[in-house]
């Protein structure tokens, strides 16, 4: 479901940020006592926990995981719903499961408490205008909802989008092989997907010792605050072809380029202690304060590939598309009458 068959490139506009974090950590005696059994200053072992704290969190990266964020979003909506093998007349519905997983690495959610990975289903309507005078064009819609909890936040995702396909080159060709002609797609796109703490957060950070080499996993098991928040609107602009094999197989592909407006929020008040061993013994304490907010990358590229088998009531396909900032794929059946 990761990977698309081709890639297009195209530099994004710079996008507004603004973001702000600062952590804070204190041992206690015990904490004292484990950094001198260990070999280290105390000094030495808070700017350890510090660094864990920070890489888990990301919080010297926020403006990048703000974006990525933004974008992974976006990107999961682009041109769902679209048929691209349409008969002339025919109305469809049906359903698709997707997903996206960012490029960006601060989105990692096997090492970052922020995942980049979506995945869902989509409910699909088009209608081909062949029976009200425009043969070339045919409209879309599509709504997506989805809630999931994970590394103790619970998130929510709401998509809707609206797309036309205008056929500018009709099919050519026929028997074995049809070349489908060249066709442009343009829409508006809406995604809003937000993540906030349903839970503890519990985080590692590994010490080891200077003399003899044992390790030992502070755990951060923080409590409070920490809301993220993305709203975009994109437009996307798309030329794609394909050829038709037999009169029910179709391989297309294609790209085009997306203008995307909105912004990406963090909110976080966290604090906790930190604790070591199966019993949880505390060492110490640790806070996290931090603030962002940063626009979507407004302007990039994406490129598409796909294979619809198109019967006469029943159309099943799969497409995998890539963006410089995600991954997506989707696949589903489409009833037509």
């Amino acid at each position: 479901m990761r990977h698309a068959l081709l890639v297009l490139v195209l530099a994004g506009a710079p996008a507004l940020a603004r973001a702000d974090a600062s952590i804070n950590v204190m041992l206690n005696a015990q904490g004292q006592q484990l950094a001198s059994d260990y070999g280290q200053s105390e000094d030495q072992v808070i700017q350890r926990v510090k660094d864990g704290i920070a890489s888990y969190y990301e919080t010297n990266n926020i403006a990048e995981l703000l974006r990525g964020f933004a974008d992974t979003a976006a990107a999961d909506d682009r041109g769902i719903g679209v048929d691209y093998d349409l008969h002339p007349g025919d109305v469809v519905v049906g359903a698709e499961a997707h997903g996206a997983l960012a490029t960006d690495v601060t989105l990692d959610g096997s090492s970052h408490v922020v995942t980049g990975a979506v995945v869902g289903g989509t409910a699909t309507a088009g209608w081909d205008l062949a029976k009200v005078g425009a043969p070339r064009v045919a409209v879309f819609a599509n709504g997506f909802y989805e809630g999931a909890t994970i590394h103790g936040l619970t998130g929510h995702l709401l998509s809707l989008g609206g797309h036309a396909l205008v056929r500018v080159v009709t099919a050519r060709g026929g028997g074995a092989v049809t070349w489908t002609g060249l066709a442009v797609m343009a829409g508006v796109e809406y995604a809003r997907w937000s993540l906030g703490t349903s839970a503890p957060i519990i985080s590692d950070t590994a010490l080891t010792s200077a003399s003899t080499g044992e390790v030992k996993e502070i755990a951060f098991i923080a409590n409070g605050t920490l809301s993220l928040l993305s709203s975009t609107v994109s437009i996307p602009l798309e030329v794609t072809t394909g050829v038709k094999l037999f009169g029910v197989l179709v391989i297309y592909g294609g790209g085009g380029a997306d203008l995307t407006f909105g912004s990406s929020t963090l909110t976080a008040g966290l604090s906790g202690d930190l604790t070591i061993d199966a019993d949880r013994t505390p060492i110490g304490t640790a806070t996290i304060t931090a603030s962002g907010s940063v626009s979507p990358t407004a302007v990039t590229a994406h490129a598409l590939a796909g294979l619809q088998l198109t019967t006469r009531h029943v159309h099943v396909f799969v497409q995998g598309e890539i963006t410089p900032q995600a991954e997506t794929a989707a696949l589903g059946v489409r009833g037509a009458f």
